[in-house]
């Protein structure tokens, strides 16, 4: 073989190697109830789905996605800046998107005796 081969063939060894040592793994999420729940009831791995994945999923079964997002309240005010990129957070998203059909049209909120419509009156 030629030296020139051997050299390019070293260089690009090299680089490849630099490249794939310089990323750092996933960081492992803590479980997650609410992550579970969804997974049991037919979801599958949720880990690495984006929200809009999982919000197809929970539209069709509307009342997981309502369960799921009042069990997502209290995690949801007490989040750092990275819960919505966790597989807890894009469930919490999605469910809050999947939820908001159903609670609008199918559980209305009642409206009060002393409230007045647009217009003149």
């Amino acid at each position: 073989m030629k030296p020139f081969v051997v050299i390019e063939i070293t260089l690009c060894s090299a680089l490849i190697l630099m490249c794939s040592a310089c990323t750092k793994p996933a960081p492992l999420e803590p479980s997650s109830a609410i992550v579970a729940t969804v997974e049991n009831a037919g979801a599958g791995n949720l880990s690495s789905l984006a929200a809009p994945q999982i919000e197809d999923w929970l539209r069709k079964h509307q009342d997981l996605a309502v369960q799921i997002d009042d069990m997502c309240k209290t995690p949801r005010d007490k989040a750092d800046a990275n819960w919505p990129v966790t597989t807890e957070g894009r469930v919490c998203i999605a469910a809050r998107n999947a939820s908001m059909y159903y609670r609008q049209y199918h559980n209305p909120p009642k409206p009060k005796g002393d409230a007045v419509g647009p217009g003149w009156h």
